[in-house]
């Protein structure tokens, strides 16, 4: 759960309030540009996808769709930006969401309207492969470490972390990061995500 300051849930129930959202643009470490509801933020929707077939033992990927308005064509927007998506009472703003990494963007033509297609972190481990010997913790923290994000220390928590693999887990070397978290997660009966404080956690 977000643990929201005192001051943002008074505003939030004042009898008048004006509620906002937002989102950034980042180029590298740099905002580039906000995007805000009194201009160029259309709409946006932000999804959990994860294995609904399955009780553990897989991950929760956060998937944005943002339509911004670009009626001038001024927006340069490419799969080199990452979002951040804001929620806000006045100008006290909130980040209940990880960072995204754009993925797809796409123009109207007629209106200039751009749609933006952005996930999580979790969503790289798809390309990447893994390494050998290794606890499961340790196995966890380097998988976190190759998508960018750390692990929240509490997770790390449950006894079956400790388990020892001296000679790396049932892997055949085809297999991709976001795989091998799938298998933490049920060798643990855990599900993964990331969190708001972009970490990342197994329940």
């Amino acid at each position: 759960m977000i643990i929201a300051d005192y001051q943002f849930f008074n505003m939030l129930t004042q009898p008048v309030r004006k509620l906002r959202a937002r989102v950034e643009v980042f180029d590298g470490s740099t905002l580039a540009i906000i995007c805000g509801c009194h201009d160029r933020l259309k709409y946006f929707t932000v999804e959990r996808l994860g294995d609904s077939s399955k009780f553990y033992g897989y991950g929760i990927c956060h998937k944005l769709s943002a339509h911004l308005i670009d009626k001038d064509r001024e927006l340069d927007i490419t799969t080199a930006n990452t979002l951040e998506v804001e929620f806000g009472v006045d100008y006290e703003y909130l980040y209940p969401f990880p960072n995204f990494y754009v993925t797809e963007v796409n123009r109207d033509e007629n209106t200039n309207e751009l749609s933006i297609t952005a996930y999580d972190a979790i969503y790289k481990a798809n390309n990447i492969k893994l390494p050998t010997a290794y606890t499961i913790g340790e196995f966890a923290e380097i998988c976190a470490a190759a998508i960018g994000v750390p692990v929240d220390s509490n997770s790390l928590n449950i006894a079956a972390f400790n388990t020892v693999y001296s000679n790396g887990g049932n892997f055949n070397g085809s297999e991709t990061v976001r795989a091998a978290l799938d298998a933490v997660a049920e060798a643990t009966q855990t599900i993964y995500y990331i969190n708001h404080k972009w970490e990342l956690v197994f329940k």
